[in-house]
């Protein structure tokens, strides 16, 4: 199931084809037929210059995409996923959030009216950083093993394959590695940082909102951090949860999602992809055998019936023809599946040419359009619907080109409220041009049409046509698409639109593939033009407007804002009105009385009185005549109340990691409200979310006071703000206070830290083994931080920088650590600071910094290198080292110690000459842990490898001479002493070879036993071991006898 994101191009030219003519066809358009406003929001693209929304003149900019959905906007990073070997990067800027407002100011920046969407992260990890915003891997090569590919600028950045039998995924990875836990709390302090920046919707700010990005493919995309499936419920909480968060921080922001990856996505979840819906315990199953869509619709309207808040606005998707058509394949074949494959988006009866006809949903019906509006119909009514990612491929190409301008059309045409294209084609390419001749086709920002009509052609296979009137200035656009090789001669037959002279024309072909050719003027006679168009061809017809015969159509999505007195309408523009009425009545469904005409798609109506509700209807005037009137909208304007608020703390001053209880207190000074929200908002030190409580369906009179609470725990050190808002049941802000209180956090996560360095003075070229402690001297531990270790120069440059990320403490702690340092050549001499510090897992806080741990001197001289090999063999008393010589070394250094990496600064034998040493005198039974340098005049060395031997006594020989000697139902035993036993055991069995394991008689201090109690005539065998502190020694030879009477 592919899709193509990142697309190639390639220029196919024919050269000495002669193209045969067409038979001739016909375009009816009706101007009065199917009339429907078209959404401009149509008109988009994904990562659009600045340049291009000028050109082109687009609605949309979006920002989303795989790299999105882990954007860190704490670090300005994110984790590329599987588009890049699952590596974390930051931007080459560090500020909060600051990619997302680049992206605003980009798209800001073309003056053409252009709306960015920005997608929030609702995934559960996000993208980290290392030190100095150093990129880090989520499969490193090192941790989980050979893999089948790594990043050619990174060796130990693998892909998440190993190179086992089958190649499996790498699984039970360390999420942790290079990315950090998500959660509401983050995303919605990102939020309130946007509104704050660019401001709320309702007054021009941060408008589109969308929900992550391919959910159901993270267990794909994502896998080093959410490696199963998503689950309905999963998605479902994750709307509540980061929708919720949007729908808080700005009332009117337009919320889109859940952008699934294609078709497939739309009916079932990652879970049920990862695994099939008909395995035990899928969401298809458990959820009554309701597709995806449908179930998370259905819920999301009952939350909003519940709750009447509504978390979603669009219903989007993502759609990639799975036919091959969304490639670079320019031959006929393709072309011709290309040419049809648009059908998908639309045509009922059309079967996808494609795996979706062998899946048995819909019988590979695709229907896509007219099916998620069926969906929204029945589960979820008033929402709109996008394609917010399609791509038909073949850009450099005229077939690519026809192919978008015929999307264009039908997404104006099926009225689609939005879509956004993946990506930008190249500039200048024939598809670039497609898509700017709907909204610049000369030059001037003059567009197709805003309220589509009716035009049928015979087959749009071939050839297709879409009409459209343009309510500026009343002109008829008719775009006339020729998918075909060859020309065709078209009738365009125009019904109910009088007029007469002349149309222009603009045309991309073959004659002009980079820039959109003004072709002159064709004749209008008898309501129609005769034209030829060219072969695979884009043809655009402006006709001037004539004597219009259609009135408007009803306005669409009237809105109001209420303020004291005062109501504020909005509504949609188009539908060929030149003027509008405004009419108001009393009660609802009439009488109106009209109380202005207008010619711009908004009135402020005044003097009202409060608490009355007025009934609103808004009809569209041309030439024409006067429209039907829009659907009716009832208004109460109110007088806005006035609170007060004020918090507290207690406890507070209070410890990090303490809990506190916030304690809120809301007065209305003046007013009512009903059912409104009081929200209390707590910030960080570094101006970051803390905690948010909101308290709905709240109602105040005049006077009357509320108290509030919420629990905190606060993470950070510092001074945290308290912030007290008031809104209104649909979250419009009456009382915002910003300074409530404050309160003291003292830190309780500490630390001490020292090192050592061994040597202390290097020459350039060897190296120093910098031996380190951190520990925890506060009341709390830290988890998943980071420890650094820095050396700085004399003028307090870092020279080498070492990290030790995931580090857990608790309180009093203590982790050592070891880091070899060799400064490069060229390093001048001089004295060098060692550093450490703890840090928090993202960076953000500086728990401890020491600044001189250390001191390490660079000489001029040359150390010899480290020795190599060294080998230690434990005896009694004494462990015997060796190793392998040191070029230039003079002698050795021999340091010990008790513990691993705890051997002293001090050696325990100096001047040694030769590559070996007995250390004696040791305890039997301790482990001993020893290191090797080698001196010369410039210096001392690094340390060699590290090595452990357990001195001990060394077991006995076996004993020898064993013999046995029969008597009266016994056997006597006599052996030779063994050299250091203390004691022996005698073993017996009845056959040879067959003696016990278990001795019949341990502790004989002397060379002989006599075994009694035995049975006469019955043969036994004998073997004897000697025993001391060494242990036990192998068994003597068999001896055996036979008792007697």
């Amino acid at each position: 199931m592919p899709k193509l994101k990142s697309i190639a191009f390639a220029l196919l030219v024919t050269a000495g084809q002669t193209l045969a003519q067409n038979p001739a066809t016909s375009v009816s358009v009706d101007e009065s037929a199917n009339r429907h406003p078209i959404n401009p929001h149509i008109y988009g693209f994904s990562f659009a210059a600045t340049s291009d929304l000028a050109a082109t003149n687009f609605t949309l900019n979006r920002y989303g995409g795989n790299a999105s959905t882990s954007y860190n906007w704490q670090l300005n990073s994110d984790n590329r996923g599987s588009d890049w070997y699952f590596e974390s990067y930051g931007d080459a800027s560090a500020t909060p959030g600051g990619r997302g407002d680049d992206f605003i100011t980009l798209t800001r920046a073309a003056n053409v009216g252009a709306q960015a969407l920005i997608t929030i992260p609702m995934i559960n990890y996000i993208g980290k950083l290392g030190a100095s915003r150093s990129s880090l891997a989520s499969f490193s090569i090192a941790k989980y093993g050979p893999q089948t590919g790594h990043d050619s600028w990174n060796a130990d950045a693998g892909n998440g394959i190993s190179t086992a039998a089958g190649n499996p995924y790498i699984k039970g990875n360390d999420p942790n590695d290079a990315s950090t836990p998500n959660s509401v709390a983050i995303q919605q302090a990102w939020l309130q940082h946007i509104v704050s920046t660019w401001g709320l919707a309702a007054n021009g700010g941060q408008k589109y909102y969308v929900m992550d990005n391919e959910h159901s493919l993270w267990n794909s995309t994502h896998r080093d951090v959410h490696p199963a499936g998503s689950t309905y419920n999963e998605i479902y909480n994750d709307f509540v949860g980061f929708a919720g968060a949007v729908r808080a921080v700005d009332p009117n922001a337009i919320i889109a999602g859940p952008e699934e990856w294609g078709w497939l996505g739309q009916f079932y979840s990652g879970l049920d992809q990862q695994n099939g819906p008909g395995a035990s315990g899928s969401d298809y199953n458990t959820h009554n055998q309701t597709y995806y869509y449908p179930w998370l619709l259905e819920q999301l309207y009952n939350f909003q019936q519940t709750t009447g808040t509504r978390l979603l606005d669009v219903l989007t998707v993502h759609f990639y023809p799975q036919d091959g058509s969304d490639s670079n394949d320019d031959s006929a074949a393709t072309q011709f599946i290309r040419n049809r494959s648009t059908r998908s988006l639309w045509d009922p009866n059309y079967v996808d040419q494609s795996w979706i006809n062998q899946v048995g949903i819909n019988g590979g019906k695709v229907n896509l359009i007219p099916n998620l509006k069926s969906w929204v119909s029945q589960y979820y009514p008033g929402l709109q619907v996008g394609i917010t990612e399609y791509n038909w491929g073949d850009e450099a190409n005229l077939n690519g080109a026809t192919t978008q301008a015929d999307i264009l059309g039908i997404f104006g045409r099926e009225s689609l409220d939005l879509a956004t294209r993946w990506t930008v084609p190249v500039n200048p390419s024939p598809t670039y041009l497609a898509m700017e001749i709907y909204r610049n086709y000369d030059g001037k920002l003059s567009t197709f049409g805003d309220t589509g009509v009716s035009a049928s052609v015979a087959n749009p296979d071939n050839l297709s046509s879409f009409a459209a009137v343009r309510s500026s200035d009343g002109a008829l656009t008719v775009m006339v698409i020729n998918k075909q090789t060859g020309s065709t001669p078209v009738t365009i037959s125009l019904a109910n639109f009088g007029t007469t002279g002349t149309a222009d024309s603009w045309q991309i072909s073959s004659a002009s593939e980079t820039a959109i050719n003004h072709t002159g003027s064709v004749t209008i006679a008898n309501n129609a033009i005769l034209t030829t168009v060219p072969s695979q061809s884009i043809t655009l017809f402006v006709i001037p407007a004539g004597n219009t015969t259609s009135v408007p159509t009803a306005p669409t999505g009237l809105a109001a804002t209420v303020g004291s007195g005062t109501v504020t309408l909005t509504w949609a523009a188009g539908g060929g009105a030149t003027s509008y009425t405004v009419k108001r009545g009393a009660v609802s469904g009439g009488p109106y009385a009209s109380i202005a005409t207008v010619t711009a798609p908004t009135f402020t109506d005044t003097g009202l009185t409060n608490g009355t509700t007025y009934y609103y209807v808004v009809s569209g005037a041309n030439s024409a005549g006067t429209g039907p009137n829009s659907a009716e909208l009832g208004v109460t304007p109110i007088v806005p109340p006035t609170f007060s608020s004020s918090a507290s703390a207690s406890p507070n001053p209070v410890s990090q990691g303490t809990g506190t209880t916030i304690g809120a207190t809301v007065l209305c000074t003046a007013n009512v409200l009903s059912l409104g929200n009081v929200q209390i908002y707590v910030l960080d030190p570094n101006g970051q979310t803390a905690g948010i409580q909101n308290f709905s369906a709240q109602n105040f009179t005049t006077n009357q006071s509320h108290p509030y609470s919420m629990a905190l725990t606060p993470a950070l050190a510092g001074t945290y703000t308290v912030e007290v808002g008031v809104f209104s049941a649909t979250w419009q802000q009456w009382s915002w206070n910003s300074a409530a209180a404050t309160i003291t956090v003292n830190s309780s996560t500490t630390f001490s830290s020292s090192a050592m360095a061994n040597p202390a003075s290097i020459a350039v070229g060897g190296s120093s083994a910098i031996s380190a402690t951190v520990t925890a001297t506060g009341t709390s531990g830290l988890t998943n931080g980071n420890v650094e270790l820095q050396i700085f120069n004399q003028s307090g440059t870092a020279v080498a920088t070492n990290v030790w990320s995931g580090q857990n403490f608790t309180a009093g702690q203590m982790h050592p650590y070891q880091y070899t340092w060799t400064p490069a050549s060229g390093t001048p001499a001089g004295s060098y600071a060692v550093a450490i510090g703890v840090f928090d897992s993202a960076w953000a806080h500086n728990y401890s910094w020491n600044g001189s741990a250390a001191i390490i001197t660079v000489t001029s001289g040359q150390p010899p290198p480290a020795p190599t090999g060294l080998g230690a063999i434990a005896g009694h008393g004494q462990v015997s080292l060796s190793w392998t010589a040191s070029s230039g070394a003079t002698s050795y250094n021999v340091y010990r110690g008790t513990s691993a990496g705890g051997e002293g600064a001090t050696p325990v034998k100096t001047g040694v000459t030769g590559p070996a040493f007995t250390d004696t005198g040791l305890t039997n039974g301790a482990t001993y842990y020893y290191k090797v340098a080698a001196v010369n005049g410039s210096g001392t060395s690094g340390f060699s490898n590290e090595v452990s031997a357990m001195p001990q006594v060394a077991a006995p020989a076996a004993p020898t001479g064993l013999t046995a000697t029969a008597g009266h139902m016994q056997v006597s035993l006599k052996w030779t002493a063994s050299s250091g036993a203390t004691s022996y055991n005698v073993y017996r069995g009845t056959s040879s070879g067959g003696e016990s394991a278990t001795p019949v008689k341990t502790g004989i201090t002397g060379t002989t036993f006599t075994d009694t109690g035995l049975t006469a005539g019955t043969k036994y065998f004998y073997k004897v071991a000697a025993v001391n502190a060494g242990g036990t020694s192998g068994l003597s030879k068999e001896a055996a006898a036979k008792p007697t009477r």
